[in-house]
């Protein structure tokens, strides 16, 4: 078996994973089978601890903390859970992002894998950062993505956090807000958002793959353009040669 196709199946379960957490958690704390009193008498300090384990989902990229948003819907109310979320998400992909920029390959090496690093600098934007960023975020919320942007790119640090803000807010609404719905309705929700996100990653490579071969096609056509231009150069330069020496 390839070792992209062994890539794709553990994400796929991973994935999976995730997802059915997430619909267990939401199924327990609808069906009300725990108390939630400890979390709504301590709701500043579940906060704090919930901001914290956001910023550290970024920065130790393995952990995902999805499953976690049906709690904090349910502790803090969904429109409150998403802006807490969003927050959260914004901060540990800026604390990424500037880990990166200091620090390079020789921190980021211990936190993620490298090789996985320069698969994602196929789709960084070299153009239109700003707009691409927020599509980046909006299709592909990784966290090994904070770490190649601030790798392989000179964005500046508030258009970069602008961005990122801009970009994860919907997947942080929409999330919050699937935790409080239905599990049928959490499950369509998580293909449609699936199966989104993977399409706009094919598409995002495809784009980049484009891109790279449009410039490699240029690069080639301007080499050939210079010889023609040195060749004519050449047989002018023979030319008044001969003429001058016929004369």
């Amino acid at each position: 078996m390839k070792k992209p196709t062994k890539e794709g199946i553990k994400a796929g379960v991973l994935l999976a994973g995730i997802v059915v957490i997430f619909v267990i958690i939401s199924y327990i704390i609808q069906k009300e089978l725990i108390n939630l009193g400890f979390f709504s008498d301590n709701v500043a300090i579940i906060l704090l601890f919930y901001l914290a384990i956001l910023v550290a989902e970024a920065v130790i990229a393995p952990i995902n903390t999805m499953p976690l948003i049906p709690l904090a819907s349910a502790v803090f109310g969904w429109w409150q859970a998403a802006i807490y979320t969003l927050i959260g998400w914004t901060l540990g992909a800026f604390v990424v992002f500037i880990i990166s920029q200091k620090y390079g390959k020789l921190l980021i090496r211990k936190l993620v894998s490298l090789e996985k690093l320069e698969k994602y600098e196929r789709i960084i934007p070299t153009e239109h950062i700003f707009i691409n960023i927020i599509i980046l975020r909006i299709f592909m919320p990784i966290d090994v993505v904070s770490y190649a942007l601030g790798l392989f790119t000179n964005i500046k640090k508030s258009t970069y956090l602008l961005a990122t803000l801009i970009g994860y807010a919907p997947l942080a609404f929409f999330v919050a807000y699937l935790g409080t719905v239905s599990t049928f309705y959490q499950v369509t929700g998580a293909v449609i958002c699936v199966l989104a996100i993977l399409i706009e990653g094919a598409l995002l490579i495809r784009k980049k793959r484009l891109m790279e071969e449009v410039k490699l096609i240029m690069q080639k056509t301007k080499k050939k353009i210079d010889k023609e231009r040195l060749l004519r150069r050449k047989n002018r330069l023979l030319k008044r040669k001969t003429k001058f020496l016929n004369n």
